[in-house]
């Protein structure tokens, strides 16, 4: 994380004066460190309820074909269209998010 902020620091310096007479220094900074730090605590989290539900996942799928190895083929089927619809899901939901934000920071 601290590469990150470290980069978007560097790619301040590019911007030209102008930049820096409309938005103010110690803002810019605040904001930096801010969304960096939201940045840190949303990596660390998804990667750790990632981990979470992939366990769940395995061992819902071991208790299922323990307890019926029959009902659990015919139900294994369902698992590709489940992914499918949450990648669907999930990929509209990031392009309203980025529309929510691009209309926020203007």
């Amino acid at each position: 994380m601290q590469n990150l902020k470290r980069d978007i620091f560097f790619s301040f310096l590019g911007y030209d004066l102008a930049f820096f007479e409309k938005h103010k220094t110690g803002e810019l900074m605040s904001r930096l460190g801010r969304d960096v730090a939201v940045a840190k605590e949303t990596v660390s989290y998804n990667f750790t309820t990632f981990i979470k539900n992939l366990l769940i996942c395995l061992s819902n799928v071991v208790m299922m074909f323990h307890l019926s190895w029959k009902v659990s083929l015919a139900i294994l089927p369902i698992f590709p269209t489940y992914y499918v619809a949450t990648r669907y899901y999930f990929s509209k939901r990031k392009q309203i998010e980025k529309k929510c934000s691009d209309i926020s920071v203007a």
